[in-house]
């Protein structure tokens, strides 16, 4: 395994866990809205996961339920301040 195929799977399970974490929240937070995205789900919709990083060093990851009509809804949106590297 080379070090793409090794930060391509770590990528990838940050991105379960990201989407497990986000999903357990919603369904703490908002039972109807949670159930209303599971049968999206469950009807052939998919989870789409955006992150943009800026030059000062703004990073925002929003979390969206997509329809199979391609239709969104937001589940959530984190974005962290510039830091210094």
């Amino acid at each position: 395994m080379n070090s793409t195929d090794k930060a391509v799977g770590d990528y990838q399970g940050a991105v379960k866990r990201l989407f497990q974490a986000a999903f357990d929240q919603l369904r703490v937070e908002d039972p109807e809205y949670y159930a209303s995205c599971s049968l999206v789900l469950a009807s052939g919709g998919m989870v789409e996961l955006r992150s943009c990083a800026m030059a000062g060093g703004v990073l925002e990851t929003a979390i969206s339920i997509v329809d199979a009509a391609g239709e969104k809804s937001e589940v959530c949106r984190i974005e962290t301040g510039a830091t210094t590297h």
